[in-house]
């Protein structure tokens, strides 16, 4: 049969949550998946490829605001819930679902679009770049001594799972949205139970620790949670617990990595989906005990080139024309960036000779600072049409900190 992409509404959550999970090989969905799904599908514009009244492929999008360097926020479309059931791959539906939802994120004036790729290997050939990187850690607690002492003016305090979802957010939205890539969490998003939201019906409550951080004048300055691993076993061994949240002011930071570590029945501390440059390999008097793994983290895909890149601040005055090839979409052309000394920029489409030459998946790599082009034209990506342009492009476009996001969607 013949499938047709269309905008699914309202009453065909069950259908997407359903396709999507068999699509993910997860376990079929109970009512309390149906539920518990529900918010998240009603705050985002999903698509779904159709064979007659089945739903076969979904893929849906939030719109929400991600910061880009300089401080600003942009309006980016968070997509997430890409599927297709394993009886229909290989027949053009994701390509199709991608093409109808990346015109019309577009069409919505979201500049990007950002995802966390189940494969590495899928989304490059839709025109998405690796944006950030993110560092998986693992430290036994044996090794977790502190390079200088520590001394905590303000106290550590154990709250429920409710009080975490009351006390949470003020915390990430004051300590955590400063860094390029890092996008806001609606209310949904906290609500769900991925996050500190109450487990679907009939699923046992996670296992999970929340800890805030005051400071020395009592005001929440920190939040941290984190689940109990292995927690069965551990009068015969000790295990490890898994950090899902870690955010706050630098002395909360301190104080709540100092508590993770301290932790009696513990054999070491994981933490995934973490910052490239985690200060935590500084703090410790024995870093290289520290394991850590580096994995491709969000993808962007540049949807308005002269707006997204108008948007951002860059590290110098200067000029640079980039020639930027859209194949999947047709959006690129050749744009002209003019920074000046404050950093602010325009960028408009220009008939002047390029001085750099690439796809809009390597534009998305660079946009936030996390590639730079000279690595990319040593990759054989970015060809440079003028001497010099390499090194101009990386002083415009590099930004300290890294990109990082801290919020999985």
């Amino acid at each position: 049969m013949k499938f047709k992409v269309r905008l699914l509404g309202p009453d065909d959550s069950d259908a997407f949550t359903r396709t999507f999970r068999t699509a993910m090989v997860f376990p079929a969905a109970n009512q309390g998946h149906l539920d518990a799904r529900r918010p998240l599908y009603l705050m985002s514009r999903s698509f779904g490829a159709c064979e007659g009244t089945e739903v076969v492929g979904t893929a849906a999008a939030w719109p929400c605001d991600m910061v880009v360097p300089g401080g600003a926020r942009i309006d980016a479309a968070a997509v997430t819930g890409v599927g297709v059931l394993p009886t229909h791959t290989r027949r053009g539906i994701l390509t199709n679902l991608m093409r109808s939802q990346l015109e019309d994120v577009a069409d919505q004036g979201q500049q990007v679009a950002i995802l966390y790729a189940s494969e590495s290997i899928i989304y490059g050939r839709f025109g998405y770049g690796i944006a950030t990187t993110g560092a998986s850690l693992s430290l036994e607690t044996r090794h977790g001594r502190f390079l200088e002492p520590f001394d905590d003016p303000g106290r550590l305090r154990l709250v429920t799972r409710a009080d975490a979802l009351q006390l949470f957010p003020a915390v990430f939205e004051q300590f955590d949205r400063d860094r390029p890539g890092s996008i806001n969490r609606p209310s949904a998003r906290w609500a769900h139970p991925f996050m500190y939201g109450p487990p679907p019906e009939g699923e046992p409550t996670p296992p999970e620790v929340y800890v805030v951080h005051e400071d020395a004048k009592g005001r929440l300055d920190g939040a941290m949670a984190y689940e109990i691993l292995d927690r069965d076993s551990w009068w015969v061994k000790p295990g490890y617990i898994e950090l899902h949240d870690l955010f706050g002011s630098p002395t909360a930071y301190v104080s709540l990595w100092r508590h993770a570590l301290d932790l009696d029945l513990a054999e070491g501390v994981n933490f995934h989906m973490r910052m490239p440059d985690e200060p935590l390999r500084w703090m410790l008097a024995d870093p290289r005990r520290l394991e850590m793994k580096l994995q491709d983290q969000l993808w962007l895909r540049v949807l308005d080139v002269p707006g997204a890149l108008s948007a951002r601040a860059y590290g110098r005055a200067g000029k640079l024309v980039i020639d930027v090839a859209d194949p999947f979409l047709g959006r690129g052309g050749r744009f002209e960036i003019d920074s000046a000394e404050s950093g602010e920029a325009t960028c408009k489409p220009s008939r002047r000779a390029a001085d750099l030459e690439m796809t809009i998946a390597d534009l998305g790599a660079a946009y936030l600072g996390g590639a730079s082009f000279a690595a990319l034209a040593a990759a054989g990506r970015v060809t440079e049409q003028r001497a010099g342009a390499l090194v101009r492009a990386d002083q415009l476009f590099a930004h300290h900190p890294l990109p990082w996001c801290g919020t999985f969607f």
